[in-house]
């Protein structure tokens, strides 16, 4: 970490040791409350139980930060701690990229200048990308420092604030596409979350997130098997495919995997969430128990993570040894050198 980053780690601990309450227990996002602890830390150093759930295998930080204590965190602390967007333009041209994808996906599923609602949205280089593509965007994120950029490279309809505040903006309009991208394993309550973007639905619409995928922690330059690079502070949640189907379930909501082409750079799963009639919404089924095939799999993940890390280590430190003897080597006289000469 960066001495700006280490600085508001630190801040952010004091925050949480100064108010006691801070930290409160809650259910997995299917509603199952058992589960095993595989973490103590996260990958800054703070004091958080990671729990898996034994049912659908979503992990959770559990205890969390109250909603006191976690608007003051993304107000304060988010954006240094995360090094979010140092470059701005960099910033905007990665984001993009995804914008790229989402366009790609939207063919042929969305009407003539569909209308996409984008939460999170940073500076808005997706939504530029959408705009040129013929949507109607309209986007929000708490960062006023984002928008304020997004506004100067001339994105169309940003704000700052939640979905609640860009509801607000856009009245009676509704959206054929609301898109998260590595925005929803922020969210504290996902389901309630759900349950509000629903209705700013168009009557086909869809909500479009993408998260995290754990499960195919391996295989990337991020995290690359490294485990608790995926486990930090923001994302209260990492999500299963079953865990995303029974969030989706209990919101009164399908939800499906969406093929929109993956990211090169870290493993992400993309899905679909849309509207059912009331006829259609029955009562939740129970996720298939998946938490422990789950937890098998990732202690694997690290057994490899740790094997590789040791042999690089080794590598290392034969590649030293190896320099050193032949330093030692070019410094030994050679025979026939200066000291065998007659005078």
């Amino acid at each position: 970490m960066s001495a700006k980053q280490k600085t508001h780690a630190a801040r952010v601990n004091a925050l949480i040791q100064a108010n006691p309450a801070s930290l409160q227990e809650g259910a997995c996002i299917c509603g199952a409350t058992a589960g095993d602890v595989i973490a103590h830390v996260d990958r800054y150093g703070f004091e958080l139980d990671t729990v898996l759930c034994a049912r659908c295998g979503t992990l959770r930080f559990d205890p969390y930060l109250s909603s006191e204590i976690l608007s003051r965190f993304y107000e304060l602390h988010y954006q240094d701690l995360y090094a979010r967007a140092v470059d701005p333009a960099i910033y905007f041209d990665h984001q993009r990229d995804y914008g790229s994808r989402v366009v790609s996906w939207l063919e042929g599923r969305a009407p003539s200048s569909p209308v996409v609602f984008e939460v999170g949205c940073g500076a808005g280089g997706a939504l530029s990308v959408l705009s040129k593509a013929g949507c109607v965007v309209h986007g929000c994120d708490l960062s006023p420092h984002l928008i304020e950029y997004g506004l100067r490279r001339k994105v169309p309809n940003l704000c700052c604030g939640d979905l609640h505040d860009l509801s607000r903006r856009t009245g009676a309009l509704r959206a054929d596409l609301v898109l998260l991208h590595h925005v929803f394993e922020h969210l504290p309550a996902p389901c309630h979350w759900l349950v509000s973007a629903r209705e700013l639905l168009a009557e086909n619409g869809t909500v479009l997130v993408a998260v995290p995928d754990i499960t195919r922690a391996e295989g990337y330059p991020s995290p690359d098997g490294d485990l608790r690079l995926m486990l930090h502070l923001a994302h209260k949640f990492n999500f299963t495919k079953e865990g995303l189907r029974a969030v989706a379930a209990r919101a009164g909501m399908h939800a499906s995997v969406a093929d929109v082409i993956p990211s090169r750079e870290a493993p992400e799963l993309w899905f679909a969430f849309t509207r059912l009639s009331s006829e259609e919404r029955t009562k939740e089924e129970p996720a298939v128990s998946v938490g422990g095939r789950l937890w098998r799999d990732l202690r694997g993940v690290e057994r490899r993570y740790l094997r590789a890390a040791a042999l690089r280590k080794l590598r290392r430190l034969w590649r030293a040894v190896s320099n050193r003897r032949v330093s030692r080597a070019t410094a030994l006289p050679t025979r026939g050198g200066s000291e065998d000469k007659e005078p």
